[in-house]
């Protein structure tokens, strides 16, 4: 009687756990992921290519929303394209001269991602690489009480991503990560003290919290 009683038992019990087993993502997943992102660039340096001088900026940080799209070639390795809502940025001139630099700055990156741990584990950290575009938009140079015209071109560089996902169930997941982005600023000051910039590196720190949905 007992083992009619413990056979049926142990058999539901192993169909309950094999249901609520959570799959993570896997080869053929498509997602979707969007949230908030915390992103700290990297105190700027801005030197003039015509007058050779140095300008030393504080730069603010910022929250910006993002949402990328996510697509599993293997149990372990994926492709992330995502972008960033273009979000306003301020660079507060310390030395030599005083002034601000305001710009819109909107990075999209292209990541290849290796995930580690078995699928089914419910929390699986990664690793990634890839290229970052960043575009520019809304510059406006002031310098005392002088306003001057400023051209930021758009940037390529590379990026380094680290993470990890958190499985809620077997569609909806959490995304953790931080991601490094290689940026350099290159354009043009109009105006009696213009001129062309280069060597002016941002390198912002992206800290993400996503929500995902896996098909």
């Amino acid at each position: 009687m007992f083992r009619k009683v413990l056979i049926p038992v142990v058999a539901a019990g192993s169909l309950l756990a094999s249901a609520s087993q959570v799959y993570a993502l896997q080869e053929g997943d498509f997602a979707i992921k969007a949230g908030a992102s915390y992103i700290k660039p990297d105190d700027l340096k801005i030197k003039m290519k015509t007058s050779h001088e140095h300008y030393k900026a504080t730069t603010d940080e910022e929250w910006a929303m993002d949402i990328s799209a996510l697509m599993m070639a293997t149990d372990d390795f994926g492709i992330e394209v995502g972008t960033y809502w273009p979000t306003k940025f301020k660079s507060k001139l310390k030395s030599p001269h005083t002034g601000k630099v305001d710009y819109k700055m909107m990075p999209i990156t292209a990541t290849a991602q290796f995930y580690m741990m078995d699928k089914n584990e419910p929390i699986r950290p990664y690793i990634g690489a890839g290229a970052a575009l960043t575009r520019f938009s809304s510059e406006k140079f002031k310098e005392g009480t002088t306003n001057t015209k400023l051209k930021i071109d758009d940037n390529w560089g590379w990026t380094f991503q680290a993470g990890a996902v958190f499985d809620m169930d077997d569609q909806l997941f959490i995304d953790a990560s931080a991601r490094y982005v290689a940026m350099e600023l290159k354009g043009k000051i109009k105006g009696t003290n213009g001129g062309k910039f280069k060597k002016s590196d941002l390198d912002p720190w992206i800290f993400s919290i996503n929500g995902g949905i896996r098909f």
